[in-house]
């Protein structure tokens, strides 16, 4: 439904509470793997670089490869950002620097290797998507049931402690109530020698970041219209809760195999008509967003 991933689980069994299942309790149990769709090349205005971080997220590795190379942080790109208590391995692009600068590079739990060139930075969503590697724990009986297949929801690694709202905040230009919940220390500074200057203050935190916000409550939305969709034509329905909402499955999820799920926002308005007008008009209105 969307984009593609393969995903290896492993089932480790321990004396511990009965069906109390333990994810992410080491970074080793949660190892992401990218597949980029760049090619490297022997020349280019960007290098690719292939980065394997151990709890870091991404904009952090962005952060400090910006600070160590005296490059401004949007010179270094990537496809998506990639959980902090984990294992995983990306590929970057940086632009205005050399080789040899970035040869002899060391960050704490980063590793770095230069692929090689090419003339076109790496963008969000520039991936053919993620392979999984997870150990889950805490399981003294494995499950019996056979999954077939599982509907392709955004999950907590999306959205975080409060990216959702924060996110319907900055679409509703509720700027006041945005910086609030980001609580970022240089935006208060702002604030406190230009009162009321919301639009200021947003403007020093990277704009990429501002959009993962929007981005998370557009996943949210996607969840919650695929949800809505399965719970009016699945079988079998089952539902688990998550931080955001309910996860609705069902049994005969091989029927819907090949459904596109239109997501939110500019662009998604040709697929609205495919069985789902009526189902995010009333997301809409019950969002209180148009």
């Amino acid at each position: 439904m969307r984009g593609v991933s393969s995903i290896q689980i492993i089932f480790k069994s321990g004396a511990f509470q009965k069906y109390m299942y333990t994810l992410k309790q080491i970074p080793e149990d949660f190892i992401v793997r990218e597949i980029s769709k760049i090619t490297p090349k022997d020349i280019g205005r960007f290098i690719y670089v292939k980065i394997i971080k151990k709890n870091k997220n991404t904009l952090d590795v962005a952060k400090e490869l910006s600070r160590k190379l005296g490059i401004p942080e949007k010179q270094v790109g990537f496809a998506g950002s990639k959980d902090k208590n984990a294992i995983t391995e990306q590929v970057l692009s940086i632009t205005g620097v050399s080789k040899d600068r970035l040869q002899g590079l060391l960050l704490k739990d980063v590793s770095l290797e230069i692929l090689g060139q090419g003339n076109a930075p790496i963008s969000l969503g520039d991936l053919e998507g993620n392979a999984f590697e997870i150990v889950v724990r805490n399981i003294d009986q494995k499950p019996v049931n056979t999954i077939t297949g599982i509907p392709n929801y955004f999950d907590e690694q999306r959205f975080g402690k409060d990216n959702i709202i924060i996110g319907k905040h900055l679409l509703k230009k509720e700027f006041k109530e945005t910086l609030h919940l980001i609580s970022n220390s240089r935006c208060e500074e702002h604030l406190q020698q230009q009162n009321n200057d919301f639009i200021g203050a947003l403007k020093i935190i990277p704009l990429r970041l501002l959009r993962l916000y929007v981005n998370a409550y557009q996943s949210y939305l996607w969840n919650e219209t695929l949800a809505l969709y399965l719970q009016r034509t699945g079988k079998g329905i089952r539902q688990v809760s998550y931080s955001a909402g309910t996860f609705v499955n069902v049994s005969n999820v091989e029927e819907f195999k090949d459904l596109s799920v239109p997501i939110i926002g500019f662009g998604g308005e040709d697929l609205v008509n495919l069985g789902f007008k009526e189902i995010i008009s009333s997301l809409l209105q019950k969002e209180e967003i148009n």
